[in-house]
C-alpha cells in the first residue's frame, strides 16, 4: 500500500485554488483592456485655399475604435500622398470629400467646397 502524504492533498488543494483565482484575474484583466463601448464615428472638413493652386483642410474624427483609414476624393483638386493638403485648380471651385472608417468597419463622409486661389496673394 502506498505511503499517505496529507502535505500532498493540501498542496494540491492550494495549487487549484491559485491557478483559479490566477484565471479569474486574468480574464478580469482582459475584460477590463476591451473597450465596452464608442461614440459613433463623426467627421467634420473643413478647407480652404491659402496660396496660389494649393489647398489645406482641417479635418476632425471624434468617436469610432481607431486606427481610422482616410480615402479623399476631389474635383477640381488633388491630395498629395492621401494627405489633408494638395493642388486646386486655380480660379476653380473645388470639392473634397473625405472618407473615414474606424476599425470596426464603420463609415463616415463630409464635403468641403471652397474656391482655389488664382494668384498669389
Amino acid at each position: 500500500m502506498p505511503e499517505k502524504r496529507p502535505w500532498t492533498a493540501r498542496a494540491n488543494r492550494i495549487a487549484l485554488a491559485t491557478g483559479l483565482s490566477l484565471a479569474l484575474a486574468t480574464a478580469s484583466t482582459v475584460a477590463l483592456t476591451s473597450p465596452a463601448y464608442a461614440d459613433p464615428l463623426a467627421v467634420t472638413l473643413d478647407c480652404n485655399s491659402p496660396s496660389y493652386a494649393f489647398y489645406m483642410c482641417d479635418v476632425t474624427i471624434t468617436g469610432g475604435v481607431a486606427p481610422y483609414t482616410k480615402t479623399w476624393v476631389g474635383t477640381n483638386a488633388w491630395p498629395i500622398d492621401n494627405s489633408n493638403f494638395g493642388h486646386c485648380a486655380p480660379g476653380e471651385v473645388f470639392t473634397l470629400k473625405l472618407k473615414v472608417v474606424d476599425a470596426t468597419g464603420a463609415k463616415k463622409n463630409d464635403t468641403s467646397f471652397a474656391f482655389c486661389q488664382d494668384q498669389n496673394t
